[in-house]
């Protein structure tokens, strides 16, 4: 895709919250394409970059400002979306869950392999869903975990170690219905 085609994709009118995330996706490619091969060219001078940083910076601090005063004055308002939009689909749409319980995390630590198979809505203040895909125990790194959002896509695999799974599963929910 090219630079036009990006910024074509950039000033579409959104018309959900997941039309709100690609054009994000849009203009993070932009600006990073912009940055890197433009910007920060290796015949431009390094201000370059830094001026232009601080004008975006600048930019982004002025819209946010507009944004705060436009809906302190509008009486309705739209509340934020709870759960990222998936891009593929890991979970039932009609989720039935529970908050994960100190039990559970005990009995995780005691059978990690338990965990493989297991969906779950993480506790962030936009909240993720997740699946953990597997678990191996390596010569090198010891025990990882394979975790898998549904708004990454299958392809986006993060590894985590147990210690690190254990505290992204306190406070959030368990999908039971998997």
């Amino acid at each position: 895709m090219d630079l036009k085609e990006l910024a074509r994709r950039c000033e579409m009118p959104p018309q959900s919250f997941e039309d709100h995330i690609r054009i994000g996706f849009f203009a993070h490619a932009y600006i990073h394409t912009m940055m890197d091969c433009v910007v920060d060219a290796p015949h431009r001078p390094h201000n370059d970059y830094l001026t232009v940083l601080a004008r975006g910076c600048q930019l982004v601090r002025e819209d946010m400002l507009c944004q705060s005063s436009q809906n302190h004055n509008t009486t309705q308002h739209s509340p934020p979306p709870t759960i990222t939009p998936a891009v593929v689909r890991l979970t039932p749409d009609s989720r039935v869950t529970r908050p994960v319980e100190e039990k559970d995390l005990a009995s995780w630590r005691s059978d990690p392999g338990h965990l493989v198979g297991k969906g779950f809505i993480s506790a962030e203040m936009v909240h993720r869903v997740f699946i953990v895909m597997d678990y191996a125990v390596k010569q090198v790194k010891g025990a990882q975990y394979d975790v898998v959002y549904e708004d990454s896509g299958l392809y986006d695999v993060t590894v985590v170690d147990p210690d690190t799974l254990l505290s992204m599963l306190t406070g959030a929910e368990l999908i039971i219905n998997m």
